[in-house]
């Protein structure tokens, strides 16, 4: 028999047994954080936040993507390196990903203009620096994600607002671009 898909804890569950093993296999899954570039408000008008490429930089250096990774999956999962899953031909590993670096993240944004207040929180022209991150409820991986991005960027002073809905609502929301930033999956079909 076959069970495609365990979670975590099926895994840790059938541990133990002898008549049952568990190995992984590359799938044509992926998972990202995507930025919208517009004004969620006025899609016509650039995204106040993130239209400056120092902003997604820094937001990008702030997240500890390893770190991530084993907290939510463990020892299962991998770091993507582009918009391709790496068993796909198109999938290009030799993309280098910015590494994590709070400080240089936090030089960027001040550079932009982004300056911390007492309270840690960065600001411009009295305007806080917020973005708010929508994740589907129905999924507890992308959930677990946005609780730890959110704590990372509240450590380089950036706001993040979790707008978690039902994946119907999530998903009008991501198609309609009523976002600043969304945990997004896809799978892809390996035919041409």
């Amino acid at each position: 028999d076959l069970f495609e898909s365990a979670t975590q804890d099926q895994l840790k569950a059938i541990s133990g047994h002898s008549h049952v093993r568990a190995f992984p296999w590359p799938t044509l899954q992926y998972g990202f954080l995507g930025l919208n570039f517009r004004d969620p408000k006025h899609h016509a008008q650039p995204n106040p936040v993130l239209h400056d490429m120092r902003v997604r930089r820094a937001l990008s250096m702030a997240l500890d993507r390893h770190a991530m990774l084993q907290n939510v999956f463990g020892g299962f999962g991998a770091i993507g390196y582009g918009p391709f899953p790496a068993g796909l031909a198109t999938a290009d590993t030799t993309l280098r990903i910015p590494h994590h670096d709070p400080g240089f993240a936090a030089a960027l944004l001040d550079s932009a203009g982004w300056t911390a207040g007492p309270d840690g929180m960065r600001r411009r022209d009295g305007v806080p620096l917020a973005i708010r991150l929508i994740v589907p409820t129905s999924s507890a991986f992308r959930m677990r994600y946005a609780v730890l991005i959110q704590e990372a960027l509240r450590k380089v002073g950036i706001r993040v607002d979790l707008d978690a809905e039902p994946f119907p609502a999530f998903f009008a929301k991501q198609t309609a671009g009523d976002f600043d930033a969304a945990l997004i999956t896809y799978s892809t079909d390996p035919n041409p």
